[in-house]
Order: C-alpha cells, then sequence, then structure tokens
C-alpha cells in the first residue's frame, strides 16, 4: 500500500516531546485531567444531595401506593361499566368473568388503600375509603340484578315473543300462499286477465317484501345498530312500514275485487282469502309491538342500567376524584419542602457550571487543534475531489498522529477506488448488462445530440426501431438462456450491419434501436434496412439448436417525420409495429396515415370498452346440421357488436383491437355464460342433444386463464359439460403447445368437446392432431367456396376428411352455401356442414324456434 504521510514543516509538538504520539493517548491524558477536577465537584454534590434525599423518599413512595391504588379503583369501576355495556350488548360468559375479575381488582385495591400509612394517618380518609366499600356492595347487587335480566329474554325484551312465535310464522305463511298464487297463474300468461292477476300478485309481492324489511330496519334502529341517532331512524322506519301496510290494504282490496269479479278461479279466491287473513293478524301483531314499544317495556336491562347501576358508579368515581384530590394536596405540601431544597442545589450547580465551562472551553481548544482540524482539512480534500475530480492533492499537510495519518492514507485509496466504480457505473448506466449495447438512456442521448448536427448540417437522421418476429416462441420452448444467447448473436449482426458513426442500442426484451447520422436520401436508410433483413436468413446456432428468426423495422426520419426525439421515437415504434401488422419481416417507413391509424385503433378501443359497459355485445347463433340425418347436431355462438351508430358488425371488424385491449377475457367470460344459458334454454324446451359450440381464444390456454373460466361456468350454471364443444384455431394453440395440450385433456376428461376451427389455415401438422384430444377439425370457407369447381380445393378437403376420419375425428364444413358443395361433402363422407345453405346465424328465440321445426335438411338454400 502506498503510504501518503504528511511533511513536517514546523517544531516538534510539545505532546511528542512528552511521547504522545497518538490521538487515543492524548485523549486519554486529557480525560484524566477533566475527571479528577469532575470527581471534586461531583463529590460535594452528591454528598448534600444525599442528606436531603433520603428524608422525602419515604413520603414520595406512600403518596407512589396510594395514587396506583386510587388509579386501580377508577379503572376497575370503567372496566366494570364496559364490561355490562358489553354484557348487555352481546352476553357472553367471556364478559361476565371481566365483570367478576374487575369486581376482584376493586376489592384488592381498596384493602392496599386501608393498608397504606398516608391513609392509616387520616381519620376522613378511612371514613371515605369504607363509604367507597359500602358503594362496592350496593354495586354488586344492582349488577346480579341487571345480568338476571338479560338472561331472561322476556325480562329484557317483551317483544321478541312476539315477533317470533306470531310475526315469523305469520310471514311465511303469507309468503307461501302468494308464491303459490303466482306460480298458479304464471302458466297462462297469454290471457290478459290472468297478466293483469299476475302483475297485482307481483305488486303485492314486491309491497310484503319491503313492509317486512322496513319493520326489520325499525327493530334494528330500536337497538342502534344503524344510526347513533336511533330514534330519527326508527321514526323514518315505522312511517314507511305503515305507508307499505296501507298499500297492502290497497292491492289485497283489488285482488278481492278480482275475485268477486270471477277473474280468478276458485281454488284461489280461498288462497286470497287466506293473504288477507295473514295479513290482518301481522297487522295486529305490527301493533302489539309498537305497544310494548310506546310503554317504556322495549329494553328493561337498559333502565336497570341508567337508574340502579350508573348512579352508584358516579359515586365510587366521585369518592374516587376526592381521594386524588386529598393526594394533590399532600403532594403540593411535599413540593414547597422539596423548593427549599432545590433552591440550595441550584446554589451548587452555578458554581458546578461555571467550572465545568472553564474546563469545556480548555477541552474544545485541544480537541479542535489535536482531531478537528486535521479532519477538516480531510473533509475539505474530499469535497475538491467532488468538485473537481482529477485535481493533484496527493501531499496533504496534517497531523503527525497516527490515527490521522491512517485517515490520509485511506483517503487516498478512497479516492482510487471511486473514480474506479464511477466509471464502471456510468458504462453500467448506459449499456445493456447483456449485450453490451447502448441502451435506452444513451440512445435518447446520442438521437438528440445527432437531431442537432441534422439541423446545423441539412441533413436528415434515420432511427430504426426492430422486433424479432415470434421470439417468444423461443424463449418460451427452449428456455431464457437459450433466448439470452440469441440475443447477443443479433446484437452482434446489427452491429456488423451499420457504420462505426452509427449507434445500435439494446431497449429491452427483444426490441432494438439504430440511429443512422448523416442521411441525405430515405434511400441510404432501405438499403440498410434490406442489409439487415438479409443478415437475419442466414440461421442462428446456439448450442445444438438452429435458430430461424426475422425482425419487423420501423423506421422514421428526422427532422422530417418530427423534430423532437420523443416524437422521433413514437414514430418509429408506430411504423415497427405496422411492420409487424403486415406480416413481419419487413421495413416501414412512417406516415401520416399510419399515426391516423392507431388513433382509430386507440378509438375503437375506446368504444370497446363502452361496448362493455352499455352491454352493446350479443350472440347469434348458426346451427350445425348432420349430413347423415339432416338434423341439427349443434349451434355455434358467434358474437356481434351492435354499435350505435353502425349498427351490427362481424367479429373481423373488432376482434383484433379487442385482443390487444385487455378486454379479452371478461368478454369470454360473458361469451360463456350468455351461451351456457342459452344451451340451458334448448334443454328446457326438450333438446338436451343439441351441443352448444362456443369459440374461444386459444392464447389464454398457456395460463390456465379458458379453463378457470369453463370450470367457473360450469359450476355456476350446473350445465352438462358433455354439451359443449370449445373451438379453438390452429394458430392459437401452436402459441404455446405444452400449456395448450394440458389444458385440452383437463377439459377432454371433463366430458367437453374439442374441436379445431379453420383447418388448413394455419401450421398444424398431423401429430399435433394426433397428440392433442381433438374430437372435432373444422374445414375452413376458403376451402369450401370454390368447391367442387376448384381441383386443388376438392383434392385438400378430400384428404382433410380421409386423415381426420382416419384419427377418428369428425369433420364440419364451414361456409357450406350451394347444393353441389352440399353434395360434394356428402359424397366424400363429411360428418357435418355450417353455412347459409341451411340458416344463417340467428338470435337466441330463432335458432330455437327454428330448433323446434326440427326440420330436416333440403336442397333449398335458405335466405340470408
Amino acid at each position: 500500500m502506498k503510504n501518503y504521510n504528511s511533511k513536517q514543516t514546523g517544531a516538534v509538538s510539545i505532546l511528542t516531546l512528552l511521547g504522545l504520539k497518538s490521538l487515543s493517548q492524548r485523549y486519554l491524558v486529557a480525560m484524566l485531567v477533566v475527571s479528577v477536577l469532575l470527581c471534586t465537584f461531583a463529590y460535594f454534590a452528591w454528598q448534600f444531595v444525599r442528606s436531603t434525599n433520603q428524608a422525602q423518599l419515604n413520603q414520595i413512595q406512600n403518596r407512589a401506593e396510594a395514587t396506583d391504588a386510587i388509579n386501580d379503583v377508577s379503572e376497575q369501576v370503567h372496566v366494570i361499566e364496559v364490561s355490562l355495556l358489553r354484557y348487555i350488548t352481546l352476553p357472553s360468559q367471556q364478559h361476565k368473568a371481566h365483570i367478576q375479575r374487575a369486581y376482584r381488582l376493586y376489592d384488592a385495591a381498596i384493602i392496599k388503600l386501608l393498608a397504606n400509612n398516608w391513609i392509616k394517618t387520616d381519620k376522613s380518609l378511612q371514613d371515605l375509603l369504607m363509604a367507597m366499600e359500602t358503594d362496592r356492595r350496593e354495586l354488586n347487587i344492582t349488577t346480579d340484578k341487571l345480568l338476571a335480566t338479560r338472561e331472561d329474554e322476556t325480562k329484557w325484551f317483551p317483544a321478541m315473543h312476539i315477533m317470533q312465535d306470531r310475526m315469523y310464522r305469520q310471514n311465511r305463511q303469507f309468503t307461501t300462499t302468494l308464491n303459490y298464487l303466482i306460480n298458479d297463474v304464471s302458466g297462462e300468461l297469454n290471457n290478459p286477465v290472468n297478466l293483469k292477476t299476475y302483475q297485482l300478485l307481483i305488486e303485492i309481492r314486491h309491497s310484503w317484501e319491503l313492509m317486512v324489511a322496513e319493520f326489520r330496519l325499525f327493530v334494528s334502529n330500536s337497538f342502534g345498530i344503524f344510526s347513533n341517532n336511533p330514534e330519527n331512524g326508527m321514526q323514518a322506519r315505522r312511517i314507511n312500514t305503515e305507508m307499505y301496510i296501507s298499500s297492502l290494504d290497497g292491492l289485497l282490496n283489488q285482488l278481492q275485487q278480482r275475485a268477486k269479479a270471477n277473474k280468478i278461479d276458485g281454488l284461489n279466491k280461498s288462497a286470497i282469502s287466506e293473504l288477507q287473513k295473514q295479513f290482518n293478524e301481522w297487522k295486529k301483531s305490527y301493533q302489539s309491538v309498537l305497544d310494548t314499544f310506546n310503554q317504556g317495556r322495549w329494553r328493561y336491562d337498559l333502565v336497570i342500567l341508567h337508574k340502579d347501576v350508573e348512579p352508584v358508579l358516579d359515586r365510587i368515581l366521585q369518592r374516587a376524584s376526592s381521594l386524588q384530590l386529598e393526594l394533590g394536596v399532600a403532594s403540593a405540601k411535599d413540593i414547597t419542602r422539596v423548593t427549599g431544597v432545590a433552591q440550595s442545589l441550584s446554589n451548587s450547580v452555578v458554581y458546578i457550571t461555571i467550572g465545568l465551562s472553564l474546563i469545556g472551553f480548555l477541552g474544545y481548544f485541544m480537541f479542535h487543534r489535536v482531531i478537528l482540524l486535521p479532519i477538516a482539512k480531510v473533509a475539505r480534500a474530499l469535497k475538491n475531489e467532488v468538485l473537481t475530480p482529477h485535481t493533484d492533492q496527493s501531499h496533504l499537510h496534517l497531523s503527525d498522529a497516527r490515527e490521522i495519518l491512517d485517515l490520509t492514507n485511506a483517503f487516498y485509496e478512497m479516492r482510487e477506488q471511486i473514480r474506479s466504480r464511477q466509471e464502471h457505473l456510468d458504462h453500467m448506466a448506459h449499456h445493456d448488462s447483456l449485450t453490451a449495447l447502448p441502451n435506452r438512456v444513451l440512445l435518447r442521448d446520442r438521437l438528440s445530440q445527432a437531431m442537432a448536427r441534422a439541423k446545423r448540417d441539412d441533413k436528415m437522421v434515420g432511427l430504426m426501431f426492430l422486433d424479432l418476429d415470434r421470439f417468444k416462441q423461443i424463449n418460451d420452448s427452449l428456455g431464457h438462456d437459450v433466448g439470452d444467447r440469441l440475443l447477443q448473436q443479433v446484437s452482434s449482426r446489427l452491429s456488423s450491419c451499420i457504420r462505426a458513426t452509427d449507434t445500435v442500442a439494446r431497449l429491452g426484451g427483444d426490441e432494438f434501436g439504430v440511429v443512422v447520422e448523416n442521411v441525405g436520401q430515405a434511400d441510404q436508410i432501405a438499403v440498410l434496412a434490406e442489409k439487415i433483413l438479409s443478415s437475419f436468413t442466414k440461421p442462428f446456432q446456439v448450442d445444438n439448436h438452429e435458430l430461424h428468426t426475422s425482425t419487423s423495422i420501423g423506421i422514421a426520419l428526422g427532422p422530417n417525420d418530427d423534430n423532437d426525439v420523443d416524437s422521433l421515437i413514437k414514430d418509429a415504434d408506430i411504423a415497427m409495429y405496422h411492420a409487424k401488422d403486415q406480416g413481419r419481416n419487413d421495413y416501414k417507413f412512417y406516415s401520416a396515415e399510419m399515426a391516423a391509424q392507431v388513433a382509430r385503433h386507440m378509438r375503437l378501443e375506446t368504444q370497446l370498452r363502452q361496448a362493455m359497459d352499455n352491454n352493446e355485445f350479443v350472440l347469434h347463433y348458426q346451427p350445425i346440421v348432420s349430413l347423415v340425418t339432416g338434423q341439427i347436431t349443434s349451434t355455434e355462438a358467434l358474437l356481434r357488436w351492435q354499435h350505435p351508430e353502425r349498427g351490427l358488425l362481424a367479429p373481423s371488424e373488432f376482434m383484433p383491437v379487442l385482443q390487444d385491449s385487455g378486454l379479452m377475457r371478461p368478454l369470454t367470460q360473458w361469451v360463456l355464460q350468455q351461451a351456457s344459458a342459452q344451451y340451458l334454454r334448448h334443454n328446457q324446451a326438450g333438446f338436451p342433444q343439441i351441443r352448444m359450440a362456443i369459440n374461444l381464444p386459444g392464447l389464454m390456454l398457456h395460463n390456465d386463464a379458458i379453463l378457470n373460466l369453463i370450470i367457473s361456468t360450469i359450476e355456476q350454471t350446473r350445465i352438462d359439460p358433455t354439451g359443449l364443444l370449445v373451438e379453438f384455431t390452429e394458430d392459437t394453440l401452436l402459441e404455446s403447445l405444452v400449456d395448450s395440450k394440458k389444458a385440452l385433456v383437463t377439459l377432454r376428461d371433463m366430458g367437453v368437446h374439442i374441436a379445431l376451427d379453420d383447418f388448413g389455415t394455419g401450421q398444424s401438422s398431423l401429430s399435433h392432431l394426433r397428440q392433442n384430444p381433438i374430437d372435432v377439425v373444422k374445414i375452413d370457407r376458403d376451402f369450401i367456396r370454390d368447391i367442387p369447381a376448384d381441383k386443388y380445393d376438392c383434392e385438400l378437403v378430400d384428404a382433410i376428411i380421409a386423415m381426420a376420419h382416419k384419427l377418428h375425428i369428425k369433420v364440419v364444413a364451414e361456409g357450406v352455401e350451394t347444393s353441389e358443395q352440399l353434395e360434394f361433402l356428402r359424397h366424400h363422407k363429411c360428418d357435418a356442414i355450417q353455412g347459409y345453405y341451411y340458416s344463417s346465424a340467428l338470435d337466441g328465440d330463432k335458432i330455437l324456434a327454428l330448433i323446434r321445426q326440427n326440420q330436416p335438411m333440403t336442397l333449398v338454400r335458405a335466405s340470408h
């Protein structure tokens, strides 16, 4: 270690001559001198204080014991009061035990007061304690009375048996009779007479429920449950209850009039008479409850508490306050005596203070000279190092003390380490730790500088945003370690494509940015983009994996597109996402139309959120027809948006935005619930064999979101899982093969049938069909549209049907619209069809009517 000892510039100090070369030695000598002086002063002060302290110690102890005992008495009185309130609110053995324990502690405190030496010397205080003991016995009697009343329900709340024995039974009989009438009339609502009666009965039930609810609130308010001022709440609830009683009188009178007019059959007339009887009895019971309340017998336990218990508690507290007052008077006398002692002590303190001040000045001078001054010099050197890091401070002239010399050496070592670490931190703050490329912060800085130079030189700056295509699949399937090494190789290829004056940066994840300076024409950026795209055609070799990936590039030109950094970054980002939407592995220059498209995207997303809140989504159902029987075997639930301005919209017009908006999960849950409800309607109509097909987003399979939604819907609606046919597209299943298969197997074990929708348009292979539990494949309408005229489509459809049948999978053809298509599919053993040939998508009522017709499929084309 390099030693930076300070130079000796003056004469050797006196302390050095004495052999005191370290601060610890000098400090010990100084402290020894100060200690001797302090001990001398302290000895005389201690003798004076000791002579007066013992005289007051016994008195203080007696006062403290008496104070504790009096506080115990007051505290236990409060405990008894609180425990009684809790007990009458909720009787329990725990609250009763609290009361008994408070009595024991109260008695112990009284005994402690009687034994106190201060109390024994005063006859009036002893009489006061005896009076408190008498109050204790009286309190015990009234407490027992209160507890006995609270434990007997007929004593503390006389109105309880009226509500339990009469009103509850009358309410149950009234509602039972009313529900019987409603159920009987509801079966013939097509008759206007019955419809009027049904509406009247429903209004009676509504008024009865409101009346009972208001009465319950009346009772609850009487206990102060819902209000700190229960009288106001009780008055309002009583008025509301009697208002509903009056309303029910009128409604029942109307019902009697309809019965007299022979608009209700004889059996129901008896039930109406029974309704009137139970209502009259309930009103009598209600009046009995009011009489009990008005006579002051509502809560008898509160009467005992306020009239008997609380006066005794108040007397005990008043007597405890008197004891406290006497204690305060005695303490004041003690204070007077102590004041004289304190005056004497204060004089001594003045002398001691003067002596300590002199010692303090001398000590500070020594402390400043020996310790503070050298440390201040090191502190100034540290401050100068912060303000001007590269100044030469290799020679600090400090103390010759060993500790100060060590501090100086530590300063120089710390300065070297700080400079080294600062350089490392600066690099980390501006570079990506994985690829060592500049990060987003450094990219913004270099882009800002490039923009300034471009404006000065009348040139352009090119900003490219790159995002790897399908990087998530590589990351999920091969692991993050492989994904990280792929990113390192990508960064190397990008760096090899650019000039030394340009900047390539990693922005995060699989996103990269490139700043291209001194651009004269946009073609220069296009050439560089083509070069980057070409560099990705060669596969990446990571361990034993040969990885193929491409990139989507968005390009913005400054200052042509925008003249500030943030706007230019936003433009390049928009162009990059536009390149992805247009099929990936391409580059796009930013344009104003792209920004407008983003604005439309955001506006549509806002409208979709409003559509969720306003219930604008509806489900239509298209039948799936067997080619063997000609009968409907399933109905597929198809989502539609009833747009307030554009009318009924198909999913193709809003589904891409919906998938990016975060609304897919709640909307999928809504679709499951609505489709399940329609399936139950089919069951109730006598068609349990017709399954409900629901097209679901397969992207939610990888985190079990769809699985959880289906299980939750089945539990809530109690539908038969075998009646569900869930459909997923090929591409969504391929996003996460392992998770998808796990979820599909779980659904299959529950009895749910699984269909692969739009088959032939994705990238699924024969092994995917064989390994996954697929029950049905649905041939996409694009392959059905041109058969039998298109020979290629005919051969493809024939091959799909044959392949699926070999795997014991049924086949449904979508988009069938002509008899020629139907005959071709029937000839090639297709299992079922779906399309306008049989029926378009219908709402819930119309599809149920179509099922009821049970019309076999004919060669007559259905209207669209």
